[in-house]
């Protein structure tokens, strides 16, 4: 550990975190958060959360990864139903009509299973 490096101490009041100086930044040397204070012109670890700049890379770094740090998306997603969240309803169809597979138009009884290779071979509808 360096020398300069300021040690923080544990804070009594999570709320009153906001309000601390920058030097309370954890692996920041005194010299680095005085600096970082005049460069920016910021006094606490709030403002410098808050720093209009920092917050816009913090929302183009995870744009970029594929994140999503936008708070408001994040509890619009959480309305949005997900997969298997509410029940469906469930039909079954005794009858499967399926046009432009034969052209004598029989019709065959559906006992198991069908197999769709006729019309994956001889496709049908539109071609452009």
């Amino acid at each position: 550990m360096s020398p300069n490096l300021v040690v923080a101490a544990p804070v009594d009041d999570p709320a009153g975190v906001g309000g601390l100086p920058l030097q309370r930044l954890r692996g920041l040397s005194a010299e680095d958060a005085v600096a970082l204070q005049e460069a920016l012109a910021l006094e606490t670890l709030r403002e410098f959360a808050l720093w209009p700049p920092r917050r816009v890379a913090q929302a183009l770094v995870s744009e970029a990864s594929g994140g999503d740090a936008d708070a408001e998306e994040f509890h619009a997603e959480a309305l949005r139903p997900k997969l298997g969240e509410y029940p469906t309803e469930r039909v079954y169809y005794n009858t499967l009509v399926m046009l432009g597979l034969s052209a004598g138009g029989q019709s065959q009884a559906l006992t198991g299973t069908l197999s769709l290779k006729p019309a994956v071979d001889e496709p049908a509808g539109f071609g452009a």
